[in-house]
C-alpha cells in the first residue's frame, strides 16, 4: 500500500530544476585519490580525468580518441555516492525509499549536423538498484529532452561487452548493457536536481591526488 501511494505521489510531481542554467565548467576544482595518476585526456571538460579503476580509465581512453565524441567529462562518483559535479537524480528505489543517483560520465557525441548529449554509467557487475537506477536515468533523459529540446540520451557500459567491442567510434559502440523497463513504474525520476550542460570554459575543474 505504502509503495503504491509513493508511486501515485511521485507521478504527479512535476520537472524540477535546480540550477538549471548551471555548466560543468563551472564545477569548482575537488580532489581525486583513485586509480592514480590522474588521467590527461583529450576533449575533456575538466583538465583530469576522475577514474575509479581500470576498467573507467580504459573506457576513457576510448572517449578521448573516439572521432564522434565532442568533448566529455566524468562526474567524480565516489564509491561513498557522492560526486565532485552537482548533478544528482532522485529515483524511487525498489524498496520505496528514495535514493540520490550520480552517474559517472556525460558525453557529448556529434551525430551529423546535430549534437547527442549521454549519460553514462560504467558496471563492472550488476548490483541490486541497477535497474532501478538505470530506469530513473532514462525517464529523466525523455523529460530534459522534452523540456529543453535538446536530446539526451542514455547507455550502460558493462565491462565484460566493452572489453569484446573493438570499434573505435562511439556512436558505434551501441548499448552494452541490458535494456530494462518494468511497467507500471514511470516517472521513477520525479526530482531532478541540476541539468548538466557540458562545454569549454576558462574556468575548468582542478582535481588533484
Amino acid at each position: 500500500m505504502t509503495a503504491t501511494l509513493t508511486r501515485v505521489m511521485i507521478d504527479q510531481l512535476a520537472i524540477d530544476f535546480e540550477r538549471a542554467d548551471f555548466r560543468l565548467s563551472e564545477t569548482l576544482p575537488f580532489s581525486w585519490r583513485r586509480n592514480l595518476p590522474p588521467l590527461v585526456a583529450k576533449h575533456t571538460v575538466f583538465n583530469y580525468v576522475a577514474t575509479y579503476n581500470d576498467f573507467d580509465r580504459r573506457f576513457a581512453e576510448f572517449l578521448a580518441d573516439a572521432p564522434d565524441v565532442l568533448r566529455f567529462a566524468s562526474l567524480g562518483t565516489t564509491e561513498h555516492g557522492e560526486s565532485g559535479t552537482t548533478f544528482r537524480v532522485d529515483y524511487l528505489k525498489p524498496s520505496g525509499a528514495t535514493g540520490f543517483y550520480h552517474p559517472d560520465l556525460v558525453v557529448v557525441e556529434k551525430k551529423g549536423p546535430d549534437e547527442v548529449n549521454w549519460i553514462i554509467e560504467t558496471k563492472t557487475r550488476e548490483w541490486e538498484g541497477t535497474e532501478a537506477k538505470d530506469e530513473a536515468i532514462r525517464e529523466w533523459c525523455e523529460r530534459i529532452t522534452a523540456a529543453t529540446n535538446k536530446v539526451w540520451q542514455y547507455r550502460r557500459v558493462d565491462q565484460v561487452a566493452f572489453e569484446a567491442f573493438k570499434g573505435k567510434r562511439f556512436g558505434s559502440a551501441g548499448e552494452t548493457g541490458r535494456r530494462t523497463r518494468s511497467p507500471g513504474r514511470a516517472a521513477n525520476a520525479a526530482r531532478y536536481a541540476t541539468a548538466p550542460t557540458p562545454g569549454y570554459s576558462q574556468r575548468r575543474a582542478a582535481p588533484s591526488p
